[in-house]
């Protein structure tokens, strides 16, 4: 091993904005004099410029597309007899599948994060059958190869244990983290004339936004004075803003797009909803709570637990109209309450989300692995 030990950062994904990429950074940035970073895979030209910032590393194309084929399985063979890591960081089902039976031959120490488990996912057709399939997938690999697994969300640590999908003595529960420097300036006494309720997401499937359009046609319905801002893109646009227009709702429903930035967002909101189908440990729910808001979140992942101790929002089942509705009625009502929730979120958050908690535990991880004590 050299001076200082190199470790690859390894996914099969695309690389541009998200929890995943926030986490690379932050672990690269904060760590790059203790360690030298490189990168395998698909990464946008933003992601590049920011990732050679945080570390000065080595980036590396795997051109992974849709299936698994054998001469991927090659290619990064060839990369890590060039690259020589001392540790590989895992950050894709997909990329341990095809990484870990081949780093175990290697004897090349890795650590796999899971940000979101594959049998978490919801599909039209044969939901149950996949999940089960993902789940056993998960569980050989995380019994015979001595990959140390991850995971970001207590939810998702304690359903891989209960499941027997995760070895127990090789699995570690690290929460996200953020920088909380960024939100030293919030002000809970808001003077909007309108309630403004604000919802950072991809605009896909998995964050059941056509929900959150109903609820916004029903508080319209209601003749509460509030806008809605939906601060992302994604596939589902174009679907959303149909619904906007055929409620009428041009005049609340307010479209950002993809945002580097969505600090100026939250500060500007009053409330934070959330509405998705499955989730593990959200970084937008963490920024919310930085800033001051309080939450409405569907009752998946670790949503409950995050607006808990001290109360600082609601959680209501997944696709429950009424209960969002009413959940967000009784926030609209009562600046009171907002301010009371907003106080607690940003409590819990200087508490619970400060990424220098993250970085010390997977720099312990990494230490013991490539000091081979685990």
């Amino acid at each position: 091993m050299s001076a200082r030990p190199k470790v690859l950062h390894l996914s099969s994904l695309s690389l541009d904005r998200g929890g995943m990429e926030h986490v690379i950074l932050d672990i690269t940035q904060s760590l790059s004099k203790t360690y030298d970073f490189d990168l395998l895979a698909t990464v946008s030209d933003g992601y590049r410029e920011r990732f050679r910032e945080a570390c000065q590393g080595n980036i590396y194309s795997w051109g992974m597309k849709r299936k698994i084929a054998i001469g991927k399985l090659m290619d990064l063979n060839q990369y890590l007899t060039q690259i020589k890591p001392d540790l590989v960081h895992l950050h894709d089902a997909r990329a341990g599948l095809i990484a870990r039976p081949l780093l175990k031959l290697k004897k090349i120490p890795s650590l796999m994060t899971v940000h979101l488990p594959p049998y978490y996912y919801q599909w039209k057709r044969f939901s149950a059958v996949r999940q089960s399939l993902y789940g056993w997938g998960e569980a050989v690999l995380n019994h015979f190869t001595p990959t140390h697994t991850v995971y970001v969300a207590r939810h998702t640590y304690e359903y891989a244990l209960k499941k027997g999908y995760s070895h127990p003595k090789r699995s570690h529960l690290v929460t996200n983290g953020i920088d909380l420097s960024h939100f030293i300036r919030v002000n809970p006494y808001k003077e909007n004339k309108e309630v403004i309720i604000c919802c950072v997401a991809r605009l896909g499937p998995e964050k059941n936004l056509p929900l959150l359009i109903q609820v916004a046609a029903t508080l319209h319905q209601n003749r509460h004075e509030f806008s809605l801002w939906l601060v992302g893109d994604g596939p589902e646009l174009s679907v959303l803003e149909q619904m906007v227009s055929k409620n009428k709702l041009e005049h609340r429903v307010r479209f950002l797009g993809k945002q580097m930035d969505v600090l100026k967002f939250l500060q500007e909101a009053d409330i934070f909803v959330l509405t998705s189908l499955y989730e593990t440990h959200p970084l937008a729910i963490m920024e919310a709570q930085a800033a001051g808001l309080p939450c409405v979140l569907s009752d998946v992942g670790d949503h409950a637990e995050m607006v808990s101790n001290p109360q600082c929002g609601f959680v209501v089942a997944p696709n429950d109209l009424h209960g969002l509705v009413s959940s967000l009625e009784k926030l609209i009502a009562s600046p009171d309450l907002r301010i009371q929730f907003g106080k607690n979120a940003r409590q819990k958050a200087l508490k619970e989300h400060d990424k220098d908690k993250m970085i010390k535990q997977y720099d312990s991880i990494y230490l013991s692995l490539l000091q081979g004590n685990v």
